[in-house]
């Protein structure tokens, strides 16, 4: 296996010695696929676990620069200690621990870097230790809707997401906060990797019948295109195993409806115990505008992303400029 990174150190004999870090093979597959193949794991792993994983790297390396050298999971251990266990439970923070010790145990088994550091990020992870209780964050009416999704709400949310449904709900809060379609619309949402960039689509939901009346006599498009320039590599993956998901669930079920109707109560009851008040899968379209809005995207454009013919409607409602927390590519180098 290569060696991606050296890392050099003095010993007490006064003879400077190489630190061997070879390249990881669970980063390696996340950055190159957006997922975790369990397959590398020498024991089996679930799937609750890999999904565990997969959002503290996606998280991690939302803010820093993506590597695949095995020392980086020196910087994961101490993100995860610094923003996890705060957070969360003592039980829940049990399960991320475990599935990040499995990771670095991996690189120690094969030798992938120096055993005494390695060892040593081990011991940062098992000390760490995550409150018995959480206490539910205040809100002013906790029957009351939110209006806007945080990107604290929405990485506690993952934290407390236990079982296949709750965390399916969460992925799909996700796809509407980076792309603003209605829930109803993600049944026809198709991802389109463009030259000028990756889109998603979707069948404008029709309302009224001076839409209608638009639509039938060509000046109005049946399907909207979203630009996902915004958004990163891991979320656009994101976006598109939430789409495959989807069409399993309403497979493998009554159709849609019944879907969209456990992962709706799923996200309600999620939210109430990990915030203490209620999150739709709406607000993320909600927090969309606000995003757009706080860009200086113009009202049009605005309207044309969200499906909307009249171009002062996201701007009279959804999400505030205020609560907007997106910054264009260039901004974030």
């Amino acid at each position: 296996m290569d060696v991606q990174q050296l890392r050099i150190e003095t010993e007490k004999d006064g003879l400077v010695h190489l630190k061997k870090f070879m390249i990881c093979p669970v980063l390696h597959s996340f950055i190159s696929d957006g997922t975790v193949d369990p397959s590398l794991f020498d024991e089996r792993i679930n799937s609750y676990s890999i999904s565990r994983l997969e959002y503290v790297l996606r998280t991690f390396f939302s803010i820093n620069e993506p590597k695949t050298s095995f020392d980086t999971w020196s910087s994961i251990a101490s993100y995860a200690v610094t923003n996890i266990t705060p957070s969360v439970t003592r039980e829940t923070w049990g399960r991320y621990r475990a599935v990040l010790i499995k990771s670095i145990n991996l690189g120690l088994e094969r030798g992938l870097g120096p055993e005494e550091l390695v060892r040593d990020w081990l011991m940062a992870i098992k000390a760490a230790k995550a409150p018995a209780k959480i206490e539910l964050r205040k809100h002013r009416d906790r029957n009351e809707k939110a209006t806007k999704l945080t990107q604290q709400e929405l990485y506690t949310l993952r934290l407390y997401a236990k079982n296949e449904i709750e965390n399916f709900a969460v992925d799909w809060l996700e796809v509407s906060l980076c792309a603003g379609i209605r829930p109803v619309e993600i049944q026809t949402a198709e991802l389109h990797f463009l030259q000028e960039g990756v889109f998603l689509s979707c069948r404008n939901v029709i309302k009224n019948e001076r839409t209608k009346e638009r639509l039938a006599n060509g000046t109005y498009s049946e399907r909207r295109l979203i630009p996902l320039a915004p958004v990163s590599f891991h979320s656009v993956k994101l976006i598109e195993q939430t789409l495959a998901k989807l069409h399993n669930l309403i497979e493998a079920s009554d159709g849609y409806k019944a879907v969209y109707s456990k992962c709706r109560v799923a996200l309600r009851d999620l939210s109430e115990k990990a915030l203490g008040y209620k999150i739709s899968i709406s607000v993320g379209r909600k927090q969309f505008a606000a995003n757009l809005k706080s860009l200086e995207i113009d009202n049009e454009e605005i309207a044309n992303q969200m499906g909307h013919t009249d171009p002062t409607r996201p701007r009279r409602s959804y999400g505030k400029k205020s609560n907007g927390f997106a910054t264009r590519a260039s901004d974030e180098s």
